[in-house]
């Protein structure tokens, strides 16, 4: 799929966005970056990445990451361990609702060098079992592997 590269506004990291979605104003959320499909003539879920920057310790940076991951999985229900390209990485779903919408949202955890990136994408939960929402996972899956620090 044809992409462009994006770069965070620290130019800290870089990701592959696919030409079809744009980035959206998270408002208030300092830090955190927002992506959708802009292509769709309706809408099909909202894609967030927020960087965590490591503090320096003596533990090293991928202690930490692991720590997290294996923490996560503990505390999820239905969460597993998957690679995201060369990267660990814990997976899990939640159904919550937003202004009393059923809403799934999907969780991708993973690390890379000194940063933590939680990505999170929310999609209408009557369009979660879709071959169209199939389509926007496998989009999202390849954004989150594309991450890369500058």
């Amino acid at each position: 799929m044809a992409s462009r590269i994006f770069t965070s506004n620290n130019g800290r990291f870089r990701l592959d966005l696919p030409l079809n979605w744009d980035e959206y104003d998270l408002q208030g959320e300092e830090g955190s970056y927002g992506f959708f499909n802009s292509q769709s003539s309706h809408w099909t879920g909202n894609l967030r990445v927020t960087p965590l920057i490591l503090s320096p310790a003596l533990d090293d940076h991928n202690r930490k990451i692991e720590k997290f991951i294996d923490d996560e999985l503990a505390k999820h229900d239905g969460a597993i361990k998957i690679k995201m390209g060369d990267a660990d990485c814990v997976f899990y779903k939640e159904e919550k609702k937003f202004e009393h919408e059923p809403q799934l949202l999907y969780y991708w955890i993973t690390g890379k060098q000194n940063f933590l990136f939680v990505c999170s994408f929310t999609i209408d939960k009557r369009r979660g079992s879709t071959k169209e929402n199939q389509l926007e996972l496998a989009a999202v899956e390849d954004i989150i592997k594309s991450i890369r620090i500058v």
